[in-house]
Protein backbone atom coordinates (compact mmCIF):
# COMPACT_ATOMS: atom_id res chain seq x y z
CA UNK A 1 0.00 0.00 0.00
CA UNK A 2 2.34 2.22 1.09
CA UNK A 3 4.89 1.51 -1.99
CA UNK A 4 2.86 2.09 -4.51
CA UNK A 5 0.60 4.31 -3.37
CA UNK A 6 -2.09 2.24 -4.02
CA UNK A 7 -4.83 2.14 -1.09
CA UNK A 8 -6.33 -1.56 -2.56
CA UNK A 9 -9.75 -2.10 -1.14
CA UNK A 10 -9.64 0.08 1.84
CA UNK A 11 -11.89 3.50 1.76
CA UNK A 12 -10.55 6.38 2.79
CA UNK A 13 -11.58 9.79 4.60
CA UNK A 14 -10.31 12.45 6.45
CA UNK A 15 -10.92 14.14 10.03
CA UNK A 16 -12.71 11.01 10.34
CA UNK A 17 -10.69 9.63 13.84
CA UNK A 18 -13.76 7.57 15.06
CA UNK A 19 -14.38 5.82 11.39
CA UNK A 20 -10.90 4.52 11.24
CA UNK A 21 -10.51 0.70 11.21
CA UNK A 22 -14.20 0.12 10.74
CA UNK A 23 -16.19 -1.51 8.11
CA UNK A 24 -19.92 -0.13 7.90
CA UNK A 25 -20.01 -1.73 4.11
CA UNK A 26 -17.72 -4.72 4.39
CA UNK A 27 -14.86 -2.21 3.15
CA UNK A 28 -12.27 -1.05 5.74
CA UNK A 29 -11.72 2.83 6.26
CA UNK A 30 -8.40 4.08 6.97
CA UNK A 31 -8.89 7.65 8.26
CA UNK A 32 -5.54 9.81 6.74
CA UNK A 33 -4.68 11.36 10.16
CA UNK A 34 -4.58 8.25 11.79
CA UNK A 35 -3.25 5.67 8.75
CA UNK A 36 0.03 8.70 8.47
CA UNK A 37 0.20 8.97 12.48
CA UNK A 38 0.64 4.98 12.42
CA UNK A 39 3.08 4.93 9.69
CA UNK A 40 5.64 7.50 11.24
CA UNK A 41 5.09 5.47 14.45
CA UNK A 42 6.46 2.15 12.42
CA UNK A 43 8.76 3.76 10.49
CA UNK A 44 10.58 5.63 14.04
CA UNK A 45 10.22 1.84 15.61
CA UNK A 46 11.58 -0.18 12.60
CA UNK A 47 15.16 2.70 12.25
CA UNK A 48 15.27 2.39 16.03
CA UNK A 49 15.69 -1.57 15.57
CA UNK A 50 17.67 -0.99 12.47
CA UNK A 51 20.80 1.14 14.68
CA UNK A 52 20.79 -1.79 17.10
CA UNK A 53 20.38 -5.14 15.13
CA UNK A 54 22.99 -6.41 13.03
CA UNK A 55 20.55 -8.77 11.31
CA UNK A 56 18.36 -6.48 9.97
CA UNK A 57 21.40 -4.14 9.58
CA UNK A 58 22.29 -7.02 7.15
CA UNK A 59 18.95 -7.02 5.73
CA UNK A 60 18.60 -3.75 5.20
CA UNK A 61 22.12 -3.83 3.27
CA UNK A 62 21.11 -6.40 0.55
CA UNK A 63 17.83 -5.17 -0.10
CA UNK A 64 18.91 -1.55 -1.05
CA UNK A 65 22.00 -3.08 -2.78
CA UNK A 66 19.70 -5.30 -5.12
CA UNK A 67 19.43 -3.79 -8.51
CA UNK A 68 16.30 -5.74 -8.67
CA UNK A 69 14.39 -2.92 -7.14
CA UNK A 70 15.04 -1.62 -3.40
CA UNK A 71 18.79 -0.03 -4.70
CA UNK A 72 18.68 3.82 -3.60
CA UNK A 73 18.43 6.12 -7.09
CA UNK A 74 17.68 9.30 -7.13
CA UNK A 75 15.75 11.55 -10.01
CA UNK A 76 15.84 15.61 -10.92
CA UNK A 77 11.94 16.65 -10.77
CA UNK A 78 11.69 19.16 -13.10
CA UNK A 79 9.07 21.69 -12.01
CA UNK A 80 6.22 22.75 -15.40
CA UNK A 81 4.64 26.02 -15.23
CA UNK A 82 1.42 26.12 -15.66
CA UNK A 83 -0.29 29.19 -16.32
CA UNK A 84 -3.86 29.86 -14.69
CA UNK A 85 -6.11 29.43 -16.48
CA UNK A 86 -8.85 32.66 -17.17
CA UNK A 87 -12.57 33.50 -16.66
CA UNK A 88 -12.25 29.25 -15.18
Amino acid sequence: MVHSFNPGPYALTHRSSRAHLTAPNGLTVLNAEDFYAALLFAAHAYFAELSVSAELQANFKKRTENPDGGAIQTWVVEQVHVPPSRGA
